[in-house]
């Protein structure tokens, strides 16, 4: 997870469990105040996904720490039925694993999964599990596609995009 190693470069200790501690208390204070958690249409998308049965799981970066603050926030959290954050993997993005891990907690095949994210990273990780890939660009600064390298299958500038993807037969 991205946070234990980002508190340890910064303060400089081994053992930095005070200061996830204090990170963890922080962060919490500010997502339970913040309106602007979800992205205009996620819940729509979300909610539109679980009425049509549709299985859900996020992979993410974040420790399962901080992953379990952020679904305490999100009033849609109750449609995933699996979450895999950077504590479950051995290899973070864009190493497959935690897409791998996704499938078999969802009883997924490849071939009938798209795996959508707002990184280079999710793109190489989908790609590399074997699973279509869409890029989310929602939310970015920077509408041009940043790797070249490794393209999403699907460009999504907006969650209603992805609707109109999923209804096409």
């Amino acid at each position: 997870a991205a946070e234990p190693l980002t508190i340890q470069i910064v303060v400089g200790e081994t053992n930095s469990q005070r200061y996830m501690d204090l990170f963890c208390e922080q962060y919490e204070s500010e997502l339970t105040k913040s309106p602007g958690l979800v992205y205009p249409g996620v819940a729509e998308l979300i909610e539109w996904c679980a009425q049509r049965g549709m299985a859900l799981g996020i992979y993410t970066n974040k420790s399962q720490r901080t992953a379990e603050i952020t679904m305490a926030c999100l009033p849609f959290a109750r449609h995933f039925q699996s979450v895999v954050t950077a504590s479950h993997v051995s290899r973070p993005k864009p190493h497959p694993e935690g897409v791998l891990q996704s499938l078999e907690a969802l009883k997924a095949e490849p071939h009938e999964t798209l795996y959508v994210g707002d990184w280079p990273v999710d793109v190489l990780a989908g790609r590399q599990a074997g699973v279509r890939t869409g890029l989310a660009l929602w939310g970015r600064l920077d509408f041009s596609h940043p790797d070249g390298h490794h393209p999403p299958d699907f460009t999504l500038e907006h969650p209603g995009d992805l609707i109109r993807l999923l209804e096409t037969p």
